[in-house]
């Protein structure tokens, strides 16, 4: 029993330790071709054995964009991912339903920043997940 608590240790707190790492996501929403304004944009880092982490929650400005940054303790890389949360659906504002987006971060970006660019929420992306009321 002992020998096997040995053996585990080592595993168990470079778990908790693990490295830092960081990555930052800079975008520009719109709808229908404006710029999409006060939407909730959030960064998650996608954890294989165990929930996902949020790493950080921001508003899209007045012209739509936004920067967020997040950081992470991992053994392994990390694997972010940005979620939009919005109304925008064929290119016009629905409040009846909230839709999210999820866009992945290609691997690469761990420690710099990634812009997303300018993407148009008036389609549904293949990772979109719909609530109505």
């Amino acid at each position: 029993m002992q020998l096997l608590l040995l053996l585990l240790l080592p595993v168990y707190t470079y778990g908790l330790l693990g490295s830092k790492k960081n990555v930052t996501v800079a975008g520009e929403f719109m709808c229908g071709g404006s710029p999409y304004k006060g939407i909730t944009v959030e960064l998650w880092d996608d954890n294989t054995l165990n929930l996902d982490s949020k790493l950080g929650t921001t508003r899209t400005d007045g012209t739509g964009k936004f920067k967020i940054f997040g950081k992470t303790r991992e053994i392994r890389d990390m694997k972010p991912y940005i979620l939009a949360k919005h109304n925008c659906i064929n290119g016009r504002v629905d409040v009846r339903c909230l839709y999210t987006d999820r866009f992945d971060v290609p691997k690469g970006h761990q420690g710099s920043m990634f812009n997303l660019g300018k993407v148009d929420l008036k389609s549904a992306t293949k990772k979109r997940n719909t609530k109505c009321i």
